[in-house]
């Protein structure tokens, strides 16, 4: 069976976290990618950061200052072309947490115990390709939300929205405008019994404050036929309920499970 969704923390470099940087050490290339080195930070695909003139003996660095202290327990890097390389965290020094040698996934994610950080440093020795320039889309520093995982198989309907105006012209053609597009989600279980996942539904509705990534893929290109939007491994969104908490029981008897079905749309914080 594959790996069932994924519910992470905002991240916490997000680009609303006015107090975190990124600093780009590279001696060799002709352009570091320090300018557009926030686009790691976007939430989108749409942009990358990525070096010009970039080799793999450069040993490129990525460091990270959170703008705190925070506990994080998962790093994700999105849609990126590191063959070799290395994370660590800050700890009155540098401490390894993870080495890649021989990495062939475009998207990563690393899961550990979870530690005590004010820095986070990526240093990147070499690319799937030799000596392409180094590109990464999106970098994730984060934890788990509640348990991290949810126990139940809802059904799922993901959409994109591109708020779509279609004007007909008086030739009977028609002027269609649009926007980039905005992700929801519908999540419906007949009737959950799992504690853990009915606490951690609540707790989404009861984060009034900001929202929470999820992540279908889950890690599992696997589980999936083929590779489609909304289920890719590099398709995590940032979202919140727009319905409201229902916590009736499964036709009305006390000792069953509760019906779940729960709205989530992609907000801006």
């Amino acid at each position: 069976m594959g790996q069932q969704i994924r519910i992470f923390e905002k991240n916490i470099i997000d680009f609303n976290n006015q107090a975190a940087s990124i600093e780009v050490i590279d001696i060799g290339s002709a352009n570091n990618g320090q300018d557009i080195v926030d686009f790691v930070r976007s939430r989108k695909n749409i942009n990358a950061w990525v070096t010009s003139g970039s080799a793999d003996s450069y040993n490129t660095k990525l460091e990270v200052t959170l703008g705190g202290v925070f506990r994080i327990a998962d790093i994700i890097l999105i849609a990126h072309n590191f063959k070799s390389f290395t994370i660590d965290y800050w700890d009155a020094g540098w401490t390894n947490l993870v080495t890649e040698t021989t990495n062939i996934k475009t998207t990563s994610h690393f899961s550990f115990t979870e530690i005590l950080t004010e820095k986070i440093r990526i240093v990147i020795g070499g690319t799937i390709i030799v000596d392409a320039n180094k590109f990464l889309k999106q970098l994730i520093i984060t934890r788990p939300f509640k348990q991290g995982q949810l126990e139940s198989w809802p059904i799922v309907t993901p959409v994109l929205d591109q708020n779509k105006k279609v004007t007909e012209m008086l030739s009977g053609k028609v002027n269609i405008s649009q926007s980039l597009g905005g992700y929801s989600i519908d999540l419906k279980i007949a009737s959950c019994e799992s504690v853990n996942d009915i606490e951690l539904f609540q707790e989404m509705y009861n984060r009034f404050y900001e929202g929470f990534l999820i992540w279908c893929n889950a890690g599992d290109d696997l589980q999936f036929r083929t590779s489609v939007q909304f289920w890719k491994s590099e398709d995590i969104f940032l979202v919140r309920p727009v319905d409201s908490y229902n916590a009736s029981w499964y036709e009305g008897i006390y000792s069953c499970g509760i019906p779940i079905k729960i709205k989530l749309k992609e907000v801006i914080r």
